[in-house]
């Protein structure tokens, strides 16, 4: 088989990895409600979540309002999507609102949160095996499709795809950063390339706090690395 044929089966594997998992519509969870939450309140131009909040536990009472316990990059990030099905109607609505806790909640259809999932979780999840592909490449010349589709399938990776959580998007800037640095380190770093590093692993933190840890990790390659890449900034 050819260069240029493996790559194409390489593909079509990662998209049909990819495809599986789009088909799988997960239960209701606080996690996920209370991402939608922020994502319906901020349609409506507010980030209180007053008029969802039943939707979910996952949530913060301060000066009389509600506001979800979540970093707001997924919402930020989904909130497009979101608005282009609210203007064309097909947004899924849930027919438990207004019904109070726990009723809202347990009445949420898995298709409202699929539908906004599909563009937070998946579409990431499919950047992110394209990135593991050419990160694993580099490793092991020829393994890196094989990487990227036993990721996908043998990882938590799968399940998270589909659901309206903040961790696949999350781990895809943290590790797209990476790929930048990595894509550095056999060349003299530039400082576009270090700065777009910085900007990714700054922008998984706002997704998840905790991804803080990791853009520690990658400030510790940048300086300290085989080649440091602080270079590229004219240090």
């Amino acid at each position: 088989v050819s260069e240029r044929a493996r790559k194409r089966l390489e593909l079509v594997a990662i998209i049909a990895v990819v495809l599986a998992a789009g088909f799988v519509q997960q239960p209701p969870g606080d996690n996920q409600t209370a991402h939608l939450a922020l994502v319906k309140a901020l349609a409506d131009g507010t980030p209180r979540i007053d008029r969802y909040q039943e939707e979910t536990a996952d949530d913060s009472y301060i000066d009389g309002h509600f506001y979800t316990a979540k970093a707001p990059g997924l919402a930020l990030f989904t909130e497009p999507w979101y608005l282009g099905l609210r203007a064309t109607g097909i947004d899924v609505q849930n027919p438990g609102a207004g019904k109070g806790w726990p009723e809202a909640f347990l009445l949420m259809p898995r298709a409202a949160l699929w539908q906004v999932a599909l563009f937070g979780a998946l579409l990431p999840f499919f950047a992110l095996l394209l990135l593991v592909r050419f990160a694993a490449e580099r490793v092991a010349t020829g393994y890196g499709g094989l990487a990227a589709v036993l990721g996908g399938l043998g990882t938590l990776l799968f399940p998270f795809s589909s659901m309206f959580f903040a961790h696949v998007l999350a781990a895809t800037l943290a590790f797209a950063a990476f790929c930048v640095l990595l894509r550095e380190s056999d060349r003299e770093p530039r400082a576009l390339a270090t700065l777009a590093a910085g900007v990714l692993a700054g922008l998984a933190v706002v997704v998840e706090f905790p991804t803080g840890l990791i853009a520690l990790v990658l400030a510790g390659l940048v300086l300290f690395g085989k080649r440091p890449a602080v270079r590229g900034l004219g240090y």
